[in-house]
């Protein structure tokens, strides 16, 4: 597989998002505290219990959110001439950009600013949805631009630093469409369901 070049731009996306979220831990104390407190006086105050359920459920909420953020630590994302790399621990995927037809920023409105939330990578052909790496990532949605495939990686950017300009520096021109403005929520799930069938059909040899 190899490794991004010397001069790529190499983005540590997982610990960015890892310790940038470390600044809710203390919610997480005040959450948890305020939770036990009122469910003290919960069995008296039914409004209290539901306050006090609520308040539980948002510290579970967010040590939940912790914990991912904390085992994708490693991810870390690469852009050089050759394409976008995705690579977490020891293990890397590659996605060139002579096998892409297609690249954009999908943006959405947050107030008054617009927020780069995903970059999307539209392929020539088909892809794996099963990659070991890039799985989570793929999308069956509609495309940029009528003519392209439905099937493609949609890769978190949201907190990324300068997205436009690294993708101006490494996305071949013909493919650079630029920004492109969706809803708020846009972003959609992996397709787990799926990913777990066509795994199991495959360890039975049924695929």
């Amino acid at each position: 597989m190899g490794s991004p070049s010397e001069d790529a731009t190499v983005i540590r996306y997982g610990k960015r998002r890892f310790l940038g979220f470390l600044i809710v831990v203390p919610l997480v104390g005040l959450t948890g505290t305020a939770s036990v407190a009122m469910g003290m006086g919960a069995a008296d105050d039914p409004v209290l219990w539901v306050f006090s359920t609520v308040f539980g459920l948002l510290c579970v909420g967010i040590l939940v959110n912790l914990v991912l953020r904390w085992r994708r630590r490693n991810v870390v994302l690469a852009f050089d001439a050759t394409g976008f790399w995705w690579t977490d621990g020891g293990r890397s995927a590659l996605v060139e950009w002579n096998a892409l037809a297609a690249v954009a920023l999908y943006c959405y409105p947050r107030g008054s600013v617009m927020v780069v939330g995903t970059l999307e990578l539209c392929p020539r052909g088909e892809i794996d949805p099963d990659d070991p790496l890039l799985w989570r990532t793929v999308r069956d949605v509609d495309p940029p631009q009528p003519g392209l495939a439905r099937l493609r990686y949609r890769i978190p950017m949201e907190g990324v630093p300068h997205p436009d300009e690294v993708c101006e520096r490494w996305v071949p021109r013909d493919l650079w469409l630029g920004r492109m403005t969706q809803r708020p929520g846009y972003e959609g799930s992996p397709d787990f369901e799926g990913h777990d069938q066509r795994m199991r059909e495959r360890r039975e040899g049924t695929r």
